[in-house]
């Protein structure tokens, strides 16, 4: 018998000045964390520093790589000095599945200071199948104590009854799921209801297709959480 879906932590998206104001303003009402794009952030400014640190809820920092929708073209060696910058003011570190080998000595050392850590998939183009996404959890148990996030374009009913499953099979996984594209933020709303651990929005400009706006999203997830 399937448990209880567990309660969606919401997470606002940082990824300019306004969206760091917002989160320190009205805005920071309606997340429960927040996500600092530095790939986008970049370069940051002592005074952004300075207000990314007065956040008063947990910071994801995320390097993302242009492989999986990260900006700036930066290089890896460029990511890893980044994290390294903002490692003090993190919470949760972001690091993709493909890149957890490569960027060991970072999760060893987060693990070590007692941050948690993402472990991060994106897919632009499809929906993985239950097979790979199951293949891909177990790649990050190497990491205790992770979130695993997938997010993947989702554009047909079944794409969205695929990652509902997912999610439904492995709930004892924290697990967040995200759809992109034509069915993402119908997608959204029903993944939240289903527990997924995490639902990313938006704080200003949308950074991915399907990305709900801070305050309807939690209105919505409040109607939710009522019944």
């Amino acid at each position: 018998m399937p448990g209880i879906p567990r309660k969606t932590r919401v997470v606002g998206v940082i990824a300019s000045e306004n969206d760091l104001e917002g989160a320190l303003g009205e805005a920071g009402k309606f997340i429960d964390l927040c996500e600092l794009r530095i790939d986008i952030l970049e370069p940051c400014s002592a005074g952004m520093r300075d207000l990314a640190g007065a956040l008063p809820i947990p910071r994801v920092v995320t390097v993302r790589d242009p492989a999986e929708g990260g900006l700036n073209h930066l290089s890896e060696a460029r990511r890893s000095e980044l994290f390294d910058e903002w490692f003090t003011l993190s919470d949760y570190i972001d690091l993709e599945l493909k890149n957890l080998a490569r960027f060991s000595r970072l999760a060893g050392r987060a693990q070590a200071a007692g941050k948690q850590i993402i472990v991060s998939l994106h897919d632009f183009d499809r929906t993985p199948s239950l097979d790979e996404l199951a293949t891909a959890l177990d790649k990050s148990k190497g990491i205790p104590s992770r979130i695993f996030k997938i997010a993947c374009k989702v554009t047909c009913w079944n794409d969205v009854k695929v990652l509902s499953e997912f999610l439904e099979k492995h709930q004892e996984a924290p697990i967040a799921v995200m759809g992109m594209g034509p069915l993402g933020k119908l997608s959204r709303i029903l993944f939240a209801g289903l527990g997924s651990e995490l639902a990313y929005v938006s704080l200003g400009q949308a950074v991915a297709p399907g990305q709900w706006p801070a305050d309807k999203f939690r209105l919505l997830l409040s109607e939710l959480e009522r019944q």
